[in-house]
């Protein structure tokens, strides 16, 4: 399944477009859900916006330009989002190599910004996070393809509780990490080019993140049942041993416990109590 949705090379261009694609779905629709819901919060509480602004006429232009823009951003998103399904679904080079128009557009974007000696520090910062973003998300289907190689050959709890710690350790370093260094860079140096690109990277590898948690769950479930399967197999083996499942009478007591039991309610047996304090009246 994970060679049907990236491919089964380490880099493709499925992989670059899949992951410049989420990334920047990801991205674009943090923030145009930021701007509608600051659109929103001006409109409900625009005499509180009035007393704190002293020019009433900037803040009322800007209202419909904030709320375009948060339209634009969810169209941007809703673009990526398609080329990333038909990059997967349509198995068309054609389609693998659009999917990369993301990505493409903002490497050439920066390669223009240093060709007419534009380069800036937030510039450098966004081509920057992008190939972050790219770099973690082969080093995380790399991880993942490792160990799942590594369990092939034995599912054991030591070797599931590994491949589990080294995901938390992904989803830390890829998506917490970023996060941390621009809060903290944030209030020693507020306009620093660090506090952006750490951010940016932080946002753009929330898909990864998201990817890793997928794969955590999976690891959790066969690590559930590995751990509870031992026991669970000798309470199936004795019910099955003695015939216990082919006695309609022990059927019919356990189903009428069950069902008493679920009418009661599960914190105190509400209604057995409801009865006895009834008989007792």
């Amino acid at each position: 399944m994970l060679d049907r949705i990236v491919g089964s090379r380490v880099i493709s261009p499925r992989l670059i477009g899949l992951s410049g694609c989420v990334s920047f779905a990801t991205f674009f629709s943090i923030f145009g859900l930021f701007l509608e819901i600051l659109a929103y919060f001006v409109l409900r509480y625009q005499d509180i916006f009035q007393q704190h602004t002293h020019d009433i006429a900037t803040l009322d232009r800007g209202l419909p330009l904030i709320i375009l823009l948060g339209y634009i951003f969810f169209g941007i998103a809703a673009v990526c989002v398609c080329l990333a399904v038909l990059a997967v679904n349509l198995e068309s080079p054609v389609w693998a190599w659009l999917s990369c128009f993301p990505t493409v557009t903002v490497v050439s974007l920066f390669l223009r910004v240093i060709y007419f000696h534009q380069l800036s520090s937030a510039n450098a910062s966004i081509v920057v996070a992008t190939l972050i973003s790219l770099a973690s998300d082969v080093l995380l289907l790399v991880v993942i393809r490792r160990s799942l190689t590594w369990m092939s050959s034995s599912t054991s709890l030591l070797r599931l509780s590994g491949a589990l710690l080294v995901q938390v350790f992904l989803v830390v370093l890829l998506c917490y990490l970023p996060f941390r260094i621009a809060f903290v860079e944030i209030r020693v140096n507020p306009r620093g080019a660090l506090a952006g690109g750490a951010s940016i990277v932080g946002f753009l590898n929330i898909p990864t993140a998201f990817a890793s948690a997928s794969f955590m769950l999976a690891l959790l479930v066969v690590l559930f049942h590995r751990a509870t399967w031992p026991v669970l197999s000798k309470a199936v083996y004795v019910l099955t041993r003695s015939d216990v499942l082919d006695k309609r009478s022990v059927i019919r007591g356990v189903a009428g416990a069950l069902i008493l039991y679920g009418l009661s309610g599960i914190p105190g047996m509400s209604l057995v109590v409801k009865l006895l304090r009834l008989l007792n009246k």
